[in-house]
Formats: structure tokens, sequence, C-alpha cells
């Protein structure tokens, strides 16, 4: 018998972070959701949780959770209703939804962690294939780091909101363009922007790399509650080579220090460029967790049987 499903309303932020937290300690132990983590979808452009995102409750409290927009999609069932149908019942709407949306590169995509081998399962018992994966990686600051001295003509300084935005911008999708490859599209600037509104933003912890007015790296970090969390590092093609990945990443982690911050995290693609992952490695940071990126072609949903 299929559940009842809804559209989340604005009151829910809270019960979905209790979920979330509660498919945490099953699948990701040490990963901690908080209601940024519901709002950043909820805020981004063209989203509409009247029509995207998906609750079911029991008694009154929430135990499942699922959205996608422009082809990524997140499926969340509590651990203690699992293995009743309900993760199969909302991948099904999901890929309904996906299917009426299109998406950048064709597919449908889910990440799922190593420790929810029953979730991987059912994805690929319904088409999904492994595209990549992203390593979830930490280090602990016990001493404030030492941040290299800049070649010569480089500046470092923080972001400014306004000023800097269409530069960064601009520095964003030089370099990602070659981070993502095939499935990377220029984000709008009006999107990619949306992280100023995070609960947790702070210039502070925005931290650019200058060659005279011209930003050509950068390395976004964001707090939350008592741990760092470097959103985006990345340098533009001509001026990688010189050292400017590791001085920004350095100076990210010691900007978090002196915050008061001990333990800092990033995740890093396995499509990323190898010197990426080597980086973290040589910085000090240790993988804690995979998450598996499967994908399914859009072509391949079946939405007549709904």
């Amino acid at each position: 018998m299929e559940s009842a499903l809804e559209h989340p309303a604005q009151t829910d932020v809270d019960g979905l972070v209790e979920l979330m937290q509660a498919c945490n300690l099953a699948d990701a132990p040490g990963v901690v959701s908080n209601r940024e983590d519901v709002a950043w979808r909820w805020r981004t452009p063209g989203f509409d949780r009247q029509r995207d995102a998906w609750v079911v409750r029991r008694d009154g409290t929430l135990v499942a959770y699922a959205w996608v927009f422009e082809g990524l999609a997140e499926v969340e069932v509590h651990p203690a209703v699992r293995g009743g149908g309900l993760g199969g019942q909302l991948l099904g709407v999901v890929e309904e939804r996906a299917a009426a949306q299109g998406s950048r590169d064709g597919h449908v995509r889910q990440n799922v962690t190593s420790l929810n081998q029953d979730a991987r399962s059912l994805l690929e018992a319904r088409g999904y294939m492994h595209s990549h994966h992203y390593a979830r990686m930490e280090i602990l600051l016990d001493e404030r780091p030492v941040v290299p001295a800049p070649p010569a003509g480089l500046d470092l300084r923080n972001y400014r909101v306004g000023p800097d935005d269409a530069a960064v911008h601009a520095a964003f999708n030089r370099a990602w363009s070659q981070y993502e490859g095939e499935r990377w599209a220029p984000e709008p600037l009006e999107r990619w922007m949306e992280a100023v509104g995070s609960e947790e933003f702070d210039a502070a912890h925005w931290h650019l790399a200058m060659d005279a007015s011209d930003v050509v790296g950068f390395c976004l970090g964001e707090r939350s509650s008592d741990d760092g969390w470097i959103q985006y590092l990345g340098v533009v093609p001509e001026h990688r080579g010189r050292g400017i990945g590791r001085i920004l990443l350095m100076r990210g982690f010691a900007g978090f220090h002196d915050d008061g911050v001990r333990r800092v995290e990033l995740g890093v693609s396995s499509e990323n460029i190898a010197a990426a992952r080597a980086l973290y490695d040589s910085a000090g940071m240790h993988e804690t967790l995979r998450y598996d990126n499967m994908k399914k072609p859009l072509e391949r949903i079946d939405t007549s049987v709904r």
C-alpha cells in the first residue's frame, strides 16, 4: 500500500533536519545536518517545493523526504521505516518529475554513501549506473596552519559582497569548466550567488587571490556550528602551477582556526583534476566517507506506470 505524499511546508524545516540526522547516523556517521541543508535547495531560483519536493508523515512525524531539480535528486527514508517500499515509491515520483523538468546532461542523478548498500541496490534495480564518486575529506586543526607567502604579483584578500560578485562568478565558471568536464554548464550569476543568502555565509571565509585587478583563485568556505566547510576551491587555468591553490587552502584553514574552528571538511569529485585530490592529501586531509553518484538516462524513465 502506497503512503500519502505531501509537499513540504516552510514549518517542516526542523522536522526535516531531524529526519536527515537520523539518516546520517545510519549512512554518514559524523555528518551533521542543519537548517541550511534544507534551505539552500528551497532557496534556489526556479525550485518550487510545491512541485519539486515531497514528504511522508506517520503519526505526525516526518519519515521520508525527496526532491529533484535539474537532474539532481535526493531521497531520504528514516531507518526505522525502511524496507517497506517507501523509497521505491518516492523514487517513482522523483523520476516522473525529473522527466518533466529535464536536466543539463540528460540524466537524473542521486548520491548514495558507501554505507547505504540497500539504496544503491534499489537504484541499480531501477536502471541506474555508477557515474563517479565524491570523497568527503577532513582535517583537524590542532595548530594554526602556516600560510605560504604568495608569489610576486599576487595579492590575497577577502571577498567584498557587491563589488566582487561578477568577477568571482566569472573566475568560478572558468575554473569549473575544466573541473567538471562534459557535465559542466555555466552557472548563472543569480543561481551561483544564492550561497551569499546562506545562514552560514561570512565573507571572512571567502578568500581571493588577485593578480592586479583580476580574480585568479578563490577559496569559499562557510562555518556550520563548530565545523568549517570549504565549498569551492579553484584557480583559473592560466594561473595553475604557481602554488595558488595551496596558498588559498591554507589561508582558508587559518581563517577557520582564527574563528575557533578545529575541524574543516570538503568534498572532491573523482572527476576533478588529479592535482586537486593530491593537494588535499598533501595538506593533511583524509577521506572519511565516499558518495557514489548514480545516474539514469531520462529517456529510460517510464512515466506511463503512474
